[in-house]
């Protein structure tokens, strides 16, 4: 089994919202990225009662206790959008 394949098993019961769901859509980001982040996120730090995860130029908004990835971003300094996103995560 690949490395990727057996860390992602830590990922299972996590759940995407909605509303990560279109944004990961709308930003070109696949769901194997997304859950590639919560498995093994480069860094944590809590924000305002979730936890912010970031892996190379992805962060995610999660809710760990209850298992949920809120929300999908271009992790960053500068503004971006959609565009910039998919770009970024163009294959």
């Amino acid at each position: 089994m690949a490395p990727e394949s057996s860390s992602l098993k830590s990922t299972y019961g996590w759940k995407l919202s909605y509303h990560a769901r279109q944004q990961a859509a709308r930003r070109g980001i696949d769901r194997r990225s997304v859950l590639a982040t919560v498995a093994d996120p480069d860094i944590t730090y809590p924000q305002k009662g979730n936890v912010i995860m970031k892996k190379g130029m992805l962060a995610l908004v999660t809710d760990p206790d209850h298992r949920i990835v809120i929300t999908v971003l271009l992790a960053g300094a500068k503004p971006w959008n959609d565009a910039d996103c998919r770009a970024a995560f163009a294959s």
